[in-house]
């Protein structure tokens, strides 16, 4: 079975995810930084599917 991996624009809720992910690799962002960027250019986040998981911010 060929798994499909997809690049879409990240959603506004999706953003907690990538705050958690990079928490637990030990990067420390601001506290609200990425609402902050992201509000700026909801257009330029991205996340990485593989068969509708995500798997990559």
């Amino acid at each position: 079975m060929k798994q499909q991996y997809h690049i879409r624009r990240m959603q506004a809720d999706e953003l907690q995810t990538a705050l958690d992910w990079t928490q637990q690799e030990g990067w420390n962002p601001g506290l609200h930084d990425a609402e902050t960027f992201y509000q700026a250019d909801p257009n330029g986040f991205f996340i990485g599917e593989l068969d509708h998981q995500i798997i990559t911010v």
